[in-house]
């Protein structure tokens, strides 16, 4: 009847069928098929009905076998990509169990002139290669021969080949399997079909409690059609796309609208207005059912949900602003008895794909320091938790860094690398320390040994791993040592095997805080014995180049050691720099050419318009002074891309080097006049790739001058949340942020290695780190409004003050 409808663009054939359809008992399923082993099999059917599929569906009498038709579904439809998805979208959210033939995923063809039945079972059509990479035998001693008609090939139409398309009929048929697990309504529903005028659209409501309806609609037609759905009894629910969750209105009383492309159809979730919609957002985490590590090598969909819950709430989930339109348990690989990292891929509304890592172990519930770390609730007084958030967790992880050597697991495979002092740093049965806050990954301290797990995995090697093998080599002091590290190897979309980098260890140094903790203590007491007068004039921080070291002044008096911590910190940075640019081979020091030069200012002004695009979506969830600050920085949008295009259209000498990438305050760890770098990955957002590019060492200098600015307004605002006020505290707050970086800059241009490195000429030298501080900037708003939108204000009064103060440059 599917068939049917589609041919005579009519929705009766399916809706009669149904209605006619024997009722099953409680707990059972029809099993339900567009194509089999078999023929499509007629001999329930009226005479007229076979006759009728006859005449459209096997006009050779070689496609007739019995009373059926030996024909799979891709040649029954004629090879259309939207007939065929679109019966595919019908079986998938239809009642009853579906069945997928081998090989119709992929839309394989068929051969009508071999015997009986054995059209439709030829060799399952794998890759290009030697029979289809079904067999490596004589292609003649094949049972039955590959497919070789032209239109279905086994060249062309092959797993391999659609595996790597995220556009392939492979790949749509993934993505309604996942759809269908998701929403129970699909697999246990009640169903009501709606009767539309137009005849040639079949519409229907699967329900079921718990969830939202799931509404189908589908044009059986090869034209264009309009089709008007009475969705009255759900008036006050938004419609909801499940493919791209994207909302396509508010339902009301009238009739409601839909224009439906050729065979094209829509799925939608009919969501509840949020006052009335249910949420988990305050609840806990649930009670899972099943035994570890059961429960996540074949997860259910409580499982998923769970692991839904806890992965959208965390600061390294790149996806909020985003609505999940799948979330799987993509691999797992076992780290000791109760530990097993486990790879969550999720695909977000805008399309976006992401693999994040989840270490996650079964502990006893006394083990349970943080609710906010639980994942869910196992049997027998236990619960399923982020490792990184439990002792036996930590120690799991420390154990299997400290194990050198492949995991047992075949796919995916763990290979860890160690160096000679990693067994020095960590013992057998390490003393652990769980990490005070949550960051863009995640870790812990065993023994004297930093345990990082990679959050999000990008293919490749982490940038960590590379700079630290450097500066061990290079003997640079002022570095976490890099002790051992693990690599993911898994199965690629390119079809060869895929390696990540998933645990660092790095030696941890005996310190007393970071430099991020020791700068807000020293603007928490700055501000507390501010002077009753204003600050003395003082170059603002994107004014501080090219430098020239005066007098202290009161800077001295007012800021007391803690300007020669910034010194000190400076000098550290161009050592680092220096040692850095000292590479040898694809890792050292290049020049600037006019590509490269281009290739800077066109991130950077790439950089600037997606953060105005973002501060453009952020202005309209807020009212008030602060949108009109929004308003007044994205209208300046063009006072930022004159300063950028002046970095496009100058030469630039110096020299373009591998860098931090990520280097903040909170990225330095002080133990007495000492002062250690840490975190070598780059910035969170950005890809491998990309953390790869050899860049100017100012991108770090204006990381750490940024921070300098955090420091002080973060000061400032926890000054002003203890009531604390001032007339001159905004005043006297940049002064700190922009007197302490001019300390910081004097101790990193005070090494003469770095004058190597940077533009010669003063006002190129300027522009550039203008430039730098502006992109800088820029990256916070974005970061801010994704992760902690209350923050985006500190970036945006940088941005303010550079729209109000930048004039072009003469170059």
């Amino acid at each position: 009847r599917l068939f049917m409808a589609v041919h005579t663009e009519q929705r009766f054939p399916i809706i009669d069928i149904l209605e006619q359809t024997p009722e099953l008992p409680d707990g059972c399923q029809w099993a339900t098929f567009l194509r089999n082993h078999d023929e499509l099999t007629l001999e329930m059917v009226t005479d007229v009905e076979r006759d009728f599929m006859y005449r459209a569906y096997a006009h050779d009498p070689q496609m007739r076998l019995n009373l059926g038709i030996r024909r799979r579904l891709a040649p029954l439809l004629d090879g259309d990509r939207r007939k065929i998805e679109l019966l595919q979208a019908l079986l998938f959210s239809l009642p009853g169990t579906p069945v997928l033939y081998y090989g119709d995923e992929l839309g394989m063809g068929d051969n009508v002139y071999l015997g009986d039945r054995d059209g439709v079972r030829t060799p399952m059509q794998w890759s290009p290669d030697r029979n289809a990479g079904f067999s490596t035998a004589n292609p003649q001693r094949l049972f039955l021969p590959v497919i070789t008609d032209s239109r279905y090939h086994y060249e062309t139409v092959n797993v391999a080949t659609q595996i790597d398309d995220r556009t392939s009929l492979l790949w749509s048929t993934i993505q309604l399997i996942a759809l269908r697990k998701r929403h129970v309504a699909l697999g246990r529903g009640d169903i009501e079909f709606l009767n539309p005028e137009n005849p040639h659209a079949l519409a229907f409501v699967r329900t079921v409690e718990g969830e939202s309806p799931f509404l189908v609609v589908a044009n059986l037609s090869r034209l264009a059609q309009r089709v008007e759905i009475d969705l009255g009894r759900w008036a006050g629910s938004t419609a909801r796309e499940v493919f791209g969750q994207n909302p396509f209105g508010t339902i009301s009383d009238e009739p409601w609208h839909l224009t439906l492309a050729p065979y094209g159809f829509f799925w939608f979730t009919l969501d509840a207005p949020a006052e009335d919609a249910a949420t988990d957002a305050e609840d806990g985490p649930p009670q899972l059912s099943g035994t570890w590590p059961r429960m996540i090598t074949h997860p259910t969909k409580e499982v998923l949900r769970a692991v839904e819950r806890f992965v959208t709430r965390a600061r390294w989930f790149r996806g909020h602003g985003q609505r999940l339109r799948a979330i799987a348990i993509d691999a797992t690989v076992p780290c000791g008895e109760s530990t097993a990292l486990a790879v969550v891929r999720t695909t977000s509304s805008n399309g976006s794909v992401d693999d994040y890592l989840l270490p996650l172990s079964q502990v006893p519930l006394e083990e349970v320091s943080d609710e906010r770390s639980v994942i869910g609730y196992g049997q027998a007084g236990t619960a399923i938790v982020d490792s990184t958030s439990a002792i036996s967790g930590v120690r799991d992880l420390a154990a299997t860094i400290r194990a050198r050597g492949r995991s047992r697991t075949r796919h995916p495979r763990l290979e860890v690398t160690t160096g000679p002092a990693l067994r020095e740093a960590l013992g057998a049965d390490p003393l652990v320390t769980l990490a005070r806050r949550e960051q863009s990954n995640s870790g812990a301290i065993a023994d004297d040994t930093m345990i990082k797990v990679i959050r999000h995995i990008d293919e490749g090697e982490s940038p960590e791993v590379e700079i630290g093998e450097l500066l061990r080599r290079a003997r640079f002091p002022h570095h976490a040592e890099l002790l051992g590290w693990a690599t993911l190897e898994r199965g690629s979309t390119k079809g060869a095997p895929g390696r990540s980098t998933a645990i660092i260890a790095t030696r941890l140094f005996a310190h007393d805080d970071d430099a991020w903790s020791r700068a807000l203590d020293e603007v928490g007491r700055f501000l507390e014995r501010l002077p009753a007068t204003p600050p003395p004039p003082t170059p603002r921080w994107f004014e501080l180049l090219p430098f020239e070291n005066g007098d202290d002044g009161p800077a001295e008096e007012l800021l007391g050691s803690h300007r020669l911590e910034a010194y000190d910190l400076g000098a550290r940075t161009a050592e680092l720099h220096c040692t850095l640019a000292a590479a040898n081979g694809d890792l050292g020091r290049e020049p600037w050419g006019e590509l490269s030069r281009k290739a800077l200012a066109q991130e950077f002004r790439t950089q600037v318009r997606h953060a105005v695009r973002e501060l453009q979506r952020f202005r309209r969830g807020v009212d008030g002074e602060l949108a009109e600050r929004v308003g007044a920085v994205c209208e300046a949008e063009a006072t930022l891309l004159t300063v950028l295009a002046a970095l496009r259209d100058h030469p630039l000498d110096g020299a373009r080097l591998r860098v931090h990438g990520d280097l903040h305050l909170g990225q330095v760890l002080v133990s007495g006049t000492d002062q250690i770098f840490i975190d070598f990955e780059g910035e969170p957002l950005r890809t491998i790739g990309e953390r790869r590019i050899k860049r100017t060492p100012l991108v770090d200098v204006a990381g750490m001058v940024r921070s300098y600015d955090y420091a002080a307004q973060t000061g400032a605002r926890i000054h002003a949340e203890r009531g604390l006020s001032d007339p001159n505290l905004a005043a006297w707050t940049d002064w700190w942020g922009t007197e302490t970086a001019r300390h910081y800059l004097a101790g990193y241009l005070g090494n003469p290695g770095v004058a190597a490195l940077l533009p010669s000429r003063p006002e190129m030298l300027s522009l550039l780190f203008e430039c730098c501080l502006i992109n800088k900037a820029a990256y916070e708003v974005r970061y801010e409004i994704e992760h902690r939108p209350d923050w985006v204000t500190i970036p945006l009064r940088a941005l303010e003050r550079f729209t109000a103060a930048t004039a072009p440059h003469d170059g």
